[in-house]
C-alpha cells in the first residue's frame, strides 16, 4: 500500500485538531535571561521572523526529500501537505485564490505528483503501525 493512499494526501484529520491553535500569545514576556522575547516584538518584525524560519523549513524539506511524509508524521504529528493546506488556509482567510495545487508546489519545489514519482516510497508495515498508533485515542 502507498503511503498517499493511507494519508490520504493531507494531514487535515479532525480528531487531530488544529497543530497551532491556541499557541499565539502563550509565551511568557520574559525569559530567564530578561531578554526580549517574540511576544515583545512588533507585529511586522515577528511576522518578518516567522516568515523567514517557514521559508527556511521549506528549503530544508525540499533538500530532504528522502524523509517520507509518513515519518514526518509519525515523528512531529505534521508533513508537507500539512504545510500547503495550512498556507491554503492562509490564503482562503485572506480571500486569495490560491489553488490547493499551488500551495503543494510551493512546499514541494516542484509539481505534488512529480514529487511523489520521484521521491515518495512505499510505506512499510512498521511506518503505518506507528501512524495508527499515534492517533489520538477518543
Amino acid at each position: 500500500m502507498e503511503m498517499q493512499v493511507v494519508h490520504g494526501g493531507g494531514c487535515r484529520r479532525a480528531d487531530w485538531g488544529d497543530p497551532v491553535a491556541g499557541h499565539a500569545g502563550t509565551a511568557p514576556q520574559d525569559d530567564e535571561n530578561g531578554d526580549k522575547t517574540m511576544t515583545e516584538l512588533d507585529e511586522a518584525t515577528r511576522t518578518e521572523l516567522e516568515a523567514a524560519a517557514f521559508r527556511r523549513l521549506v528549503s530544508h524539506l525540499r533538500k530532504r526529500a528522502d524523509v517520507q511524509n509518513l515519518d514526518l508524521m509519525n515523528l512531529a504529528g505534521f508533513c508537507r501537505n500539512c504545510l500547503s493546506n495550512w498556507l491554503k488556509d492562509a490564503a482562503d482567510e485572506r480571500g486569495l485564490d490560491l489553488s490547493k495545487e499551488a500551495m503543494r508546489t510551493h512546499v514541494y519545489g516542484m509539481p505534488y505528483d512529480e514529487w511523489k514519482a520521484r521521491h515518495q516510497t512505499e510505506a512499510r508495515p512498521e511506518q503505518l503501525a506507528a501512524f495508527e498508533a499515534a492517533k489520538p485515542q477518543h
